[in-house]
């Protein structure tokens, strides 16, 4: 595995030396390590998790243009951003039939829960999306990107809830089947951004759009 190492917010994971979404900015990759596959692990590559919790701080707020009608959320601190990248891209036979039928289905009723149900866990809103040419020819790469109420509730997930103990597992059973000679391309980038480093707008979506759903009722 290659952990990008270069002091931009966040951490990204990859399973080999090609990088992929922000980390494509960065300047370098820290080179091989061992240390993966425990739960946890995500905190011990976020230098402020070492004396911080990142527990969420403050309220998400709400305001609506009423000229507009646009609808801006700010979220509140120690919001969690994971994106999650599959490149299935150079694999072929049986590796091939093995992800597509074994894996990916897992993977994206996993992301279907957390899209429509994972409010309830602490997931504020999922996206489960498939990579296109610039002129909308589909490839064979695709991601989840999801937001969190906290890390903690993003590791709680990952550890425990039905839905991800089936990817887990059936990611496990395909990596110890293909060994050394998979060709499959994971990665995984994890930020905890501040109160105020970002923030949601709206126009004329429907109220389960996104961060809308965070809203009261």
């Amino acid at each position: 595995m290659w952990w990008r190492s270069d002091g931009l917010p966040g951490r990204a994971l990859f399973s080999s030396d090609r990088t992929d979404g922000v980390s494509v900015a960065a300047e370098k990759l820290s080179g091989e390590i061992q240390e993966h596959g425990y739960w946890g692990g995500v905190r011990d590559r976020i230098p402020l998790a070492q004396t911080d919790r990142l527990d969420p701080s403050g309220e998400l707020s709400l305001e609506t243009d009423p000229s507009t009608g646009l609808v801006t959320i700010r979220p509140h601190g120690n919001l969690c951003l994971i994106r999650s990248g599959q490149d299935w891209t150079e694999t072929d036979g049986d590796e091939r039939r093995m992800y597509l039928e074994d894996v990916e289905p897992l993977l994206h009723a996993g992301m279907d829960f957390l899209r429509d149900d994972g409010l309830e866990i602490g997931c504020y809103a999922n996206r489960y999306l498939r990579v296109t040419t610039d002129d909308g020819v589909e490839t064979d790469k695709s991601f989840g990107m999801s937001w969190w109420r906290s890390l903690e509730d993003l590791e709680t997930w990952s550890e425990s809830h039905p839905t991800h103990v089936a990817i887990f597992r059936a990611a496990l059973k395909y990596l110890s089947t293909m060994g050394l000679d998979a060709r499959l391309r994971l990665y995984h980038e994890v930020t905890v951004t501040e109160a105020g480093q970002q923030d949601f707008r709206y126009l004329g979506c429907h109220d389960r759009t996104g961060m809308l759903r965070t809203r009261p009722s």
